[in-house]
């Protein structure tokens, strides 16, 4: 179902070419080495920026800022544990691996999506399920693995 949002990503005032996720997984660790774009979506009720503002985290990286026109039909959407189930788990996207520690194929699940949005909802399910889980991802993203989703880049918000 194709749906438009509106995200911001913080730190930088423009966007540059999304890089490639590094495609080795990291036992235990559900983020990739490097690469994508992360976002979140400006109504969230738990975005990026407001995650920093309460912890007063890098509130420095919000003073650049842009927002971006995202088309969803092709992000993998996680709104809740059953979603992070049936979705990565079972298509072998999210696999235990090392020492009983699961982790992401980042390759196999770039090749079936463009993103993934993680919803409060889905984070709030999966930041401490276990064996199975997002932790380390502290708000609701949209995590681009291209440009391709991108509908329009808009100005800096600062």
């Amino acid at each position: 179902m194709q749906q438009i949002i509106e995200v911001e990503h913080c730190g930088n005032d423009h966007l540059e070419p999304i890089h490639s996720i590094c495609e080795n997984p990291i036992h235990g660790f559900p983020k990739p080495k490097s690469g994508g774009l992360w976002t979140s979506p400006i109504d969230s009720e738990y975005s990026w920026r407001k995650w920093c503002l309460s912890e007063d985290f890098n509130v420095w990286q919000l003073e650049k800022s842009f927002r971006l026109k995202v088309d969803t039909s092709r992000l993998l959407i996680i709104d809740s544990l059953d979603d992070l189930i049936r979705k990565m788990v079972h298509p072998h996207i999210m696999e235990l691996g090392q020492y009983g520690l699961f982790c992401i194929n980042w390759g196999r699940l770039a090749k079936m999506y463009d993103g993934i949005w993680l919803t409060v909802r889905g984070m709030m399910e999966t930041c401490c399920s276990y064996p199975y889980s997002l932790h380390c991802w502290d708000c609701e993203t949209v995590f681009l693995f291209n440009e391709k989703p991108i509908i329009e880049v808009l100005t800096s918000i600062n």
